[in-house]
């Protein structure tokens, strides 16, 4: 959370006990999107097993959700492993 807003994050939502499923990721960003305009939510970061195997024992995936609720194109995927390379 401290990363999001360092770089300018205004809101962050997350679950109760830190958990939300995929699903209600995608409910939440089209009703913040059809609340106060689309493109107030710019997407959600998805922390989750079943999507994107990756790390040590290829069980665990960062998946981003774009600002209609679904996967994000991937240019905008492919922006954000680009900055990741950088970051030491």
């Amino acid at each position: 959370m401290n990363i999001a807003l360092t770089n300018g994050v205004k809101d962050v939502y997350i679950g109760g006990d830190n958990l939300l499923s995929t699903p209600a990721v995608s409910a939440l960003i089209r009703k913040l999107n059809e609340q106060h305009g689309q493109g107030h939510c710019f997407g959600g970061i998805v922390l989750s097993a079943s999507h994107n195997p990756a790390g040590p024992e290829e069980d665990f995936g960062i998946k981003f959700n774009g600002s209609n609720g679904g996967p994000s194109f991937e240019s905008v995927t492919e922006e954000i492993f680009s900055q990741s390379t950088v970051i030491s």
